[in-house]
């Protein structure tokens, strides 16, 4: 996104702040589960999956960047974002690797590139591919990105869209990765893309008519609030639209969903009085994408969170807030607990480090998180103690994207070089 842009979001977003304040503290929607909350093991096992993290092999690098982007380079170096994002699929087989203008497939085991790249770009000048998803079948894939168009040859001066003032643009796209068939092309103002258990494109949308109108915000209802994430039903075109307020206009994991439910997971989403207006914002909320409807919300943390990330095996979700305090709700078996209206028990554990965490994601079996980090390291910490457990140094720029691998045995970083890198600790 342009970033006068990210001024004018900016703006409108501290107008919201400031009126109503941080988010308005509400009784607890969630209180505690009649189950017994999973614990985080403290056995020998656990302490194996300790060692062998600290013990990761490099086991081969490649290079982000097609010959298309290194092309793009050389002619628009000033407007590259240069995010180069990293995706595994569910079964562990595929790596997906985003450049500038074009999504490659590795074999994650070889390194081998398996087809020929899904372009993302026509027509345009690229400025990178901010987010790639694979859906939770690994069936589909998604991609956000962000372009502006050519210069006129004569004047140089920028063609305008009707969705930016300067030129500029964002566009997601939803991929069917066996016959690279593009399903969904769909421009937007904010590259950030999921895919929900159903199939459905989730994405963020501003609505930019009723950001004009940000000084009104009370008067807005949930269908006309500026800011938006949307999920989008490929099949029959159904679409369900979450108020939600964007307080970091920086790339951030500000939405999730959960791989093994219907469930989308916001953070600063908008909380709605009994006439459809807007009064306050919930640091997380949970809503049912077969309805559309919330399902509950949590506001122990009061600011919200600037990444949130929920575990593939669906124990823990992850919200990293301020001084890199990170907040785990156990949200096992998620749907029946907000069904019965019983809170989600949390911890907090703060991870010593002092920079900006750019990217936060959990290994399969949620004991470990890794985060990406602008010292150009990747740190890997215990989840129950917040300990870190290995400082990864081997990228010499910015550390953008990570993942692991459904086997809990592979690790990819990258940077903001393209530099991919992948580990084992086997």
């Amino acid at each position: 996104m342009l970033k006068h842009h990210k001024i004018l979001l900016s703006l409108a977003i501290n107008t919201v702040l400031i009126a109503y304040g941080t988010a308005i503290a509400l009784p607890h929607r969630l209180v505690n589960s009649p189950k017994k909350p999973a614990q985080v093991p403290n056995s020998t096992k656990f302490l194996n999956i300790q060692s062998a993290w600290k013990n990761l092999r490099l086991v081969y690098i490649l290079n982000a960047q097609s010959a298309t982007d290194k092309d793009i380079l050389k002619k628009s170096d000033d407007y590259i974002n240069g995010i180069y994002p990293v995706a595994i699929s569910p079964d562990g087989s595929l790596l997906a690797s985003a450049g500038l203008s074009e999504v490659r497939l590795f074999n994650l085991q070889t390194g081998k590139e398996q087809t020929s790249p899904l372009t993302v770009a026509q027509g345009t000048v690229p400025v990178g591919i901010s987010s790639i998803t694979f859906s939770p079948d690994g069936q589909l894939l998604s991609t956000g990105s962000s372009y502006y168009l050519e210069p006129k040859p004569k004047t140089g001066d920028f063609i305008f869209l009707p969705t930016s003032p300067v030129g500029f643009g964002d566009n997601i796209q939803l991929w069917n990765i066996s016959n690279h068939t593009l399903l969904v092309n769909q421009p937007t103002q904010s590259p950030n893309t999921r895919i929900s258990s159903l199939g459905q494109l989730v994405y963020e949308y501003i609505n930019e008519s009723a950001l004009n109108n940000a000084t009104n915000l009370s008067n807005t209802n949930s269908s006309s609030f500026p800011f938006q994430v949307v999920a989008f039903q490929v099949k029959n075109k159904e679409t369900f639209s979450f108020p939600a307020v964007n307080t970091d206009v920086l790339p951030g994991q500000r939405f999730t969903t959960l791989s093994n439910d219907a469930i989308l997971v916001i953070t600063n989403g908008v909380i709605l009085n009994n006439s459809n207006k807007w009064t306050g914002i919930d640091p997380i909320q949970f809503w049912d994408l077969n309805n559309g409807k919330l399902l509950g919300s949590d506001n122990s943390n009061s600011k919200g969170y600037l990444n949130i990330a929920v575990s593939p095996d669906g124990v823990l979700l992850g919200g990293l807030g301020e001084k890199n305090l990170l907040t785990l709700f156990n949200i096992q078996g998620l749907r029946a607990k907000l069904v019965s209206k019983i809170p989600l028990k949390n911890k907090r554990v703060t991870l010593n480090y002092q920079g900006k965490i750019t990217f936060i994601a959990f290994t399969p079996d949620h004991q470990v998180l890794g985060t990406a980090c602008d010292d150009k390291t990747v740190r890997l910490w215990d989840v129950s103690t917040g300990t870190l457990l290995k400082t990864i140094s081997e990228h010499k720029n910015e550390v953008t994207s990570l993942a692991f691998s459904s086997d809990n045995k592979t690790l990819v970083t990258s940077d903001r070089d393209g530099k991919i890198i992948i580990w084992r600790n086997d």
